[in-house]
């Protein structure tokens, strides 16, 4: 009877050890697929900001500045088309380097 009483603990115990085997097994699984994705997500941002760095140094050129004035002006700028009719008007800019 005692024989009896000590086998199904240890059954018990051991079907509990098992679940608890799977359950870790489940989450290290699930913990490495998340690591996986935080990892192809940082390379994916180091390559947009790679790229935004570089499209920055282009359209820091005073060429591009000077473009994007005067498109502004002679293309988007609605109240230029409007005042421009009536008045004269003069566009200037000044590029100002970070010290």
């Amino acid at each position: 009877m005692i024989r009896r009483g000590i086998l199904i603990l240890t059954v018990l115990l051991l079907f509990a050890s098992a679940l608890g085997l799977v359950t870790a097994q489940h989450r290290t699984r699930s913990l490495f697929i998340d690591l996986e994705r935080a990892q192809q997500e940082a390379k994916r941002l180091d390559v947009d900001y790679e790229r935004l760095k570089i499209e920055l140094a282009r359209l820091s050129q005073p060429a591009a500045v000077e473009r994007a004035v005067h498109l502004s002006h002679e293309k988007y700028c609605s109240a230029s088309a409007m005042l421009g009719k009536t008045a004269a008007m003069t566009v200037t800019h000044e590029i100002v380097e970070d010290a």
